[in-house]
């Protein structure tokens, strides 16, 4: 097994085809092919199923792929930190946030940082739960804070608790159903959730399973929270989101009160297990936990 091959068969996870990994790794498609055939040698399994619609990652190529992607990710890690102690390159660090923290918590942590470190590099990545584990797994960020919807914590990841937000119902000011009291009036309106089908479907059923009753029928799964907030702003959708009153929202939009209550979401540091981390980055964790402590 050689981290030629590995490199090969993690890119074509990621790009869905042997033509598409060879453009991107500036081989040939023979050249990516022999190397996924030398790994299925070494390995005793195949790990692509090939036939006249193209290559699909086996089980077992699944499988490997994702461990390929950790390695090849701490090999480039490993390079990064070799070059700043060397070469006296610039410290980095990548940060995958919800929004809600890239809001609140996100500005007051840099302000520190760079205070400290003028020329560092940090990279923000915002997105839901979803895309920061994608991003952890494929190793484009070191960490991130997230909302826990849907997440168990198993041996792949680090879960460190940080705070916990209400859920909320939120609308548009002028929305027609500001004044309803309760979720059971607010079922007839158009809803949306952020999260993809599957966090955002679990995020309405806690929430309106925990007041024994049924979620709304029509929803528009948003995998993104733009999107969301833009049918909230511009169509007239309801959508659950956590935030502790008005001052966390945009200022068309508003919370409406309900006499039920709410559930809470959970927000973790995640990071994964067994990764090595620079002096930067744990810095920046530090700096993330102080934070949050305050804001909690």
């Amino acid at each position: 097994m050689k981290i030629h091959q590995l490199i090969a068969l993690s890119t074509i996870s990621k790009v869905s085809s042997i033509r598409a990994a060879a453009r991107t790794l500036g081989l040939s498609q023979p050249a990516v092919t022999k190397a996924v055939r030398e790994l299925e040698s070494s390995l005793g399994h195949s790990l692509l199923e090939r036939s006249h619609r193209g290559s699909q990652l086996t089980e077992a190529g699944r499988l490997v792929a994702q461990r390929a992607g950790y390695i090849v990710a701490e090999l480039q890690s490993l390079e990064v930190e070799v070059a700043q102690l060397y070469s006296g390159s610039l410290p980095r660090v990548a940060v995958g946030m919800a929004p809600y923290v890239t809001r609140g918590l996100f500005p007051q942590v840099v302000e520190r940082l760079h205070a400290r470190y003028p020329e560092a590099s940090i990279v923000a990545n915002e997105g839901l739960l979803h895309d920061s584990l994608r991003q952890l797994r494929e190793g484009e960020i070191d960490f991130c804070i997230n909302g826990l919807i849907n997440l168990e914590q198993g041996s792949e990841f680090e879960l460190e608790p940080m705070f916990q937000i209400p859920w909320q119902v939120v609308a548009r000011r002028d929305h027609p159903g500001v004044q309803e009291t309760s979720l059971e009036g607010l079922r007839q309106y158009n809803w949306t959730a952020a999260g993809g089908c599957g966090d955002s479907a679990a995020l309405l059923e806690t929430a309106f399973g925990s007041t024994q009753q049924s979620p709304p029928e029509h929803v528009v799964h948003c995998v993104s929270y733009g999107a969301a907030k833009g049918l909230i702003l511009h169509a007239n959708y309801l959508c659950l989101l956590p935030c502790r009153d008005d001052t966390d929202l945009h200022p068309e939009m508003c919370v409406i009160p309900v006499i039920e209550p709410l559930p809470k979401l959970q927000f973790a540091m995640i990071s994964l297990s067994g990764r090595p981390r620079t002096p930067f980055m744990a810095e920046a964790m530090q700096e993330f936990r102080l934070e949050c402590r305050r804001f909690g």
